[in-house]
């Protein structure tokens, strides 16, 4: 089966968001309490969260047969940030992957 690669448009939003929360909750809900599971979809994987996300940076969809499969978020990182490693400072320019989900 083919699996095609697109730029993700605005109307992809809703299928985009679904995709995220479905493999959020398959991948780390168990991890979690229900109230820290229900903040972190409130959050960031929110519908109006999303569509912030489209402005500031770049997403591929995976489609299989018309359906999505998977996408990819990057953008440009934040000048300085703290990691678990520590304060991280980048570089002008310097992009990021923040989101790969199958």
């Amino acid at each position: 089966m083919d699996v095609r690669i697109r730029p993700a448009n605005p109307t992809d939003l809703s299928a985009l968001t679904l995709l995220a929360r479905q493999t959020y909750v398959a991948a780390c809900g168990q991890d979690m309490t229900a109230e820290a599971l229900e903040q972190q979809l409130a959050g960031p994987l929110s519908p109006g969260q999303g569509a912030d996300m489209f402005e500031q940076d770049v997403f591929l969809l995976a489609e299989q047969e018309g359906r999505l499969v998977g996408f990819v978020q990057f953008g440009v990182t934040r000048p300085e940030y703290r990691s678990d490693e520590g304060t991280v400072h980048a570089a002008v320019g310097d992009m990021e992957l923040r989101r790969l989900y199958v």
